[in-house]
């Protein structure tokens, strides 16, 4: 489907205040909250905009890892689904070149990196090498992600309804990070919980062509993108 210029309002609109009424957002957007609430049925059913999350904590207390790995081609799918079932283990990216499949770790510290996940690696059959970028800063993440299409009193009227939380976040680079928690008082079951232990709440996120953004990682250490 097409998005249109209002669909995208819509959307970051709920990227800062994603627990807004349909009711204050009609004020904000100008447009009537069952328009509001239609349209983004119509988003989410088309697949155009989705809800999601990934356990994150505090970006400044966790250990961010990058990491790549070689395995037996013939068990690729193997390796992959044993990857991908290891809680701390965000993504699973498959490779062309270089490396077989690309990792993005995330854990409350080094320590329980280096001893739980590396562990778990160590034990995959087929999975025959690995090498680990650690992260010392995170610079930006999907949570701080903006589509940045709303004028300077829309964004101040959304950011006042949302709190100190999406006030404190300011537009960032964009990046392919994203998740939504349903507007409204009342969240969809199963759908825009907290994030881990920063209580970040869930974003929305649309269909988008933006690379992810940077990370700051180790001295004489490759690392590129923020966890997907």
């Amino acid at each position: 489907m097409e998005i249109s210029e209002e669909d995208l309002k819509l959307i970051n609109a709920l990227q800062i205040a994603p627990r807004i009424s349909w009711s204050d957002a009609a004020g904000i957007l100008g447009v009537h909250a069952t328009t509001l609430a239609a349209r983004w049925e119509r988003l989410r059913a088309s697949g155009a905009a989705w809800s999601t999350a990934h356990l994150m904590g505090d970006p400044k207390q966790m250990c961010l890892a990058l990491v790549d790995v070689d395995c037996e081609m013939r068990r690729r799918a193997e390796v992959t689904a044993a990857l991908a079932a290891i809680p701390e283990v965000v993504t699973v990216e498959e490779a062309a070149s270089n490396r077989d499949l690309m990792l993005t770790v995330i854990t409350p510290t080094l320590a329980r990196f280096s001893d739980i996940v590396v562990e778990q690696l160590k034990e995959i059959p087929g999975l025959t090498k690995y090498q680990t970028a650690l992260c010392t800063r995170l610079h930006s993440g999907g949570y701080a992600w903006r589509l940045n299409v709303l004028d300077k009193s829309q964004l101040a009227a959304l950011q006042a309804l949302a709190g100190p939380e999406a006030a404190a976040r300011q537009p960032c680079t964009p990046g392919r990070t994203a998740a939504a928690e349903p507007p409204g008082p009342d969240p969809v079951p199963g759908q825009g919980r907290a994030c881990g232990g920063c209580g970040h709440r869930p974003r929305p996120w649309a269909q988008s062509g933006h690379g992810p953004a940077p990370t700051e990682p180790c001295s004489g250490q490759p690392g590129s993108f923020v966890p997907v």
